[in-house]
């Protein structure tokens, strides 16, 4: 019937719609809904286009060791190890990785679309001069965005040392493993303890002996003379004689005058 009509295309899976309506409508697409009017005539030209989804993409190259400070990766200068790359997406998530032994980077399985690149300068070093020649050669700068469409291993970047630097630092060393430690000796059992010996016994004690009588002992002999000459007699001895017969005459008197008194008092009785 006459009149107007819309058509609807479906997306098939793992396509992409085309850009609509960029030339001679018998040969590009009109997109994927189109609203025509039908007055009785034919119309072969409503046609809808799609591109196919892009595998999974990636990106790198290598961060570099510029000699010569000339931003362009001359044949024996070396790759930088250890260095940081990362890579933002468009909707601000970031993927991280570090440069090999050979300072080479990559990031793989994206989509495609705009992308960040962000270098880590590495210490004591500097960026080299940026787009200085072929682009698969020189140095990109220490931040570059890109619009991926395809593999891209032409993103890379160079550093040298300023003078009096030492050039390409090396990594330390990895460090000894010190191994696992062994487990201590099991203690040697002290054993069950011996019963202290039965003491021995000491028999019955014997009585004392009987004390040796001391026996009598004999007078001492007449000390002989020391030969020490005698003190002067000065008449002591002599006084002390007198008072002691005077002292036993005056107790004899008395005593015989109280006996006297008493024979006097049993006569008178």
């Amino acid at each position: 019937p006459n009149g107007e009509v819309t058509i609807e295309f479906e997306t098939p899976e793992g396509y992409t719609p085309t850009t609509p309506n960029t030339g001679d409508d018998t040969s590009d697409s009109d997109g994927t809904k189109v609203t025509i009017t039908v007055d009785g005539k034919d119309n072969p030209t409503i046609d809808s286009g799609f591109v196919k989804n892009p595998t999974k993409l990636e990106l790198g190259d290598t961060v570099w060791f510029d000699t010569d400070h000339d931003g362009i990766q001359d044949a024996g200068e070396k790759g930088i190890e250890g260095v940081t790359v990362v890579l933002v997406k468009a909707d601000g998530i970031m993927i991280k990785t570090t440069t090999d032994a050979n300072g080479h980077y990559i990031f793989k399985d994206l989509e495609p679309g705009k992308y960040t690149i962000y270098f880590e300068t590495p210490a004591g070093m500097i960026p080299t001069d940026v787009n200085a020649g072929d682009d698969t050669l020189d140095s990109d700068g220490s931040v570059v965005t890109i619009d991926l469409t395809s593999n891209d291993y032409t993103i890379d970047s160079g550093f040298y040392t300023p003078e009096g630097g030492s050039g390409i630092p090396t990594n330390p060393a990895t460090p000894v493993d010190p191994g696992t430690p062994t487990n201590p000796a099991t203690p040697v059992e002290p054993g069950i303890p011996t019963n202290p010996a039965t003491p021995e016994d000491p028999g019955t004690p014997t009585n004392p002996t009987t004390p040796i009588e001391p026996g009598t002992s004999s007078n001492p002999g007449t000390p002989a003379e020391s030969g020490m000459k005698s003190l002067p007699d000065t008449g002591e001895h002599n006084i002390s004689g007198a008072l002691a017969a005077m002292f036993a005459g005056l107790g004899g008197f008395l005593l015989f005058r109280k006996r006297k008194q008493e024979n006097v008092q049993s006569e008178e009785k």
